[in-house]
């Protein structure tokens, strides 16, 4: 990973590069104030620190930023021309890359804190948003139309998750402390509540407090969660049952988990603008 000089004095409170598949070039960057920037990653040497050029941009004053920060931002799965921004401002954004532009508008009645690209976007097309109100919501790019809502939370979803290996399966997470897994095709139907069991308890959760990380290995054999007070689950993806759990330290800010097999990190972006990256090896 590349520690990036940014060429702004405003925090930047989210980057995603293209997808694991992809040679990365470009890097996506949201910022607080809800500006846009796309930074060249192409030419770099072997110091630690590089001050990388912005290729394109979109400044806060801009009517086509958001008016609040931007909360995630994600490259279409298969066609670079386009990406995604969603913000605390209530809306998800569709962008052509070429010109900068928002192609389409989703308004929702709550603050977004995530969303997905399904990984068989080229296919599907559906995005899945998470938002402070206890419902996550399916949009189709086809049609431009919210599809579905999933209902389940008790409180606000904080993270939306595709399975790698099935494009039906989601995961949500949310500030309840749980941990649900829909077949799409269902929507009034989980599949599970992961850590659910029949007392109605709250130590039926997943977790006992908000789970503001959620990711799924490439291989889809695995689930790692993480919440507020720094606990860790790692959950079977074919049984979701929780194998293995740790508490590293408290978390603030925003969290983007990068997962392969057993071995797995994330990057925090705390309130004092430093990163720092997790790697737990032989957990």
């Amino acid at each position: 990973m590349h520690c990036l000089g940014v060429q702004s004095c405003q925090k930047v409170h989210n980057i995603k590069d293209y997808p694991p598949s992809k040679f990365v070039i470009n890097l996506l960057a949201g910022s607080n104030d809800g500006s846009v920037a796309i930074y060249d990653l192409e030419v770099f040497s072997q110091t630690p620190r590089e001050t990388c050029s912005i290729i394109a941009s979109v400044n806060r004053n801009s009517n086509r930023a958001h008016t609040s920060i931007c909360s995630w931002i994600q490259w279409h799965v298969s066609d670079t021309g386009i990406f995604t921004t969603s913000s605390r401002d209530k809306t998800l954004k569709v962008w052509d890359t070429n010109n900068m532009k928002p192609v389409d508008k989703y308004q929702f009645d709550r603050a977004v804190f995530q969303h997905s690209l399904a990984p068989f976007c080229a296919k599907t097309s559906i995005i899945a948003v998470a938002t402070a109100c206890s419902n996550a919501y399916l949009v189709d790019l086809i049609s431009g139309t919210k599809m579905q809502q999933l209902r389940g939370h008790k409180a606000g979803v904080i993270c939306v998750q595709w399975s790698p290996t099935d494009p039906n399966v989601l995961a949500t997470s949310g500030q309840d402390g749980q941990i649900i897994i829909w077949d799409i095709r269902s929507a009034k139907t989980q599949l599970t509540a992961l850590g659910d069991n029949s007392s109605g308890s709250s130590a039926s959760a997943a977790h006992s407090h908000a789970i503001t990380g959620l990711k799924f290995t490439e291989d889809g054999f695995y689930l790692i969660s993480l919440d507020t007070e720094g606990y860790t689950n790692l959950w079977s993806g074919r049984t979701m049952c929780r194998m293995r759990n740790f508490k590293t330290r408290k978390l603030t800010g925003n969290l983007v988990i990068r997962a392969v097999g057993l071995d797995f990190a994330y990057h925090i972006s705390s309130p004092n603008e430093t990163a720092n990256i997790f790697e737990f090896c032989d957990m």
